[in-house]
C-alpha cells in the first residue's frame, strides 16, 4: 500500500471542495437515519405480530375477528378508520400498552397513501402481516 496516497474522504475533499463535501455527508447522514428508521418500523411490526399472535390463537377466524373490531371502530361508515379510531382497534385487541409513539409509527406505515386514514386491506397488509395466509 502506497502511504503517500491520502485517504478517500481527503481525497474527495480536495477533489470537490469543501462545502460539497459537507452536502455529500449530510446526505449520507439522511440516508442512515432513513434506514434506522426502517428498521424500527421493521422492529413495531415485528413485535406488534409477534403479541397479536399470543392474544390471537385462532388463526382460522383472524380475518373476521379483526374485520369486527375495524367495523365497531369505524363509527362514521367509511370503511376507513382514522388515528383515534385506530387507537380503538389496538385498545380491544389488548395492545394498548405498546406506546402511543409505537402505534403511531404502525399507523403511519398501513397508512400507505398518507390521507390520514386506513381502509382494511391496509389494517390486514401492514399490522397482521404474515401471522396467517389471508
Amino acid at each position: 500500500i502506497d502511504r503517500r496516497q491520502p485517504k478517500i474522504e481527503q481525497h474527495f475533499l480536495w477533489t470537490v471542495g469543501s462545502k460539497k463535501m459537507e452536502k455529500y455527508e449530510a446526505e449520507m447522514e439522511a440516508e442512515q437515519v432513513a434506514r434506522d428508521n426502517t428498521r424500527k418500523e421493521r422492529r413495531l411490526i415485528k413485535e406488534l405480530r409477534r403479541q397479536m399472535q399470543s392474544m390471537l390463537v385462532d388463526t382460522s377466524t383472524l380475518p373476521k375477528d379483526l374485520w369486527k373490531y375495524f367495523k365497531d371502530a369505524d363509527t362514521d361508515g367509511s370503511g376507513r378508520i382514522e388515528w383515534s379510531e385506530y387507537l380503538k382497534v389496538m385498545t380491544a385487541l389488548g395492545l394498548s400498552k405498546m406506546t402511543k409513539q409505537n402505534l403511531r409509527t404502525l399507523f403511519n406505515v398501513a397508512d400507505n397513501d398518507s390521507s390520514g386514514s386506513i381502509d382494511f386491506n391496509e389494517f390486514l397488509k401492514a399490522v397482521v402481516g404474515n401471522i396467517v395466509s389471508l
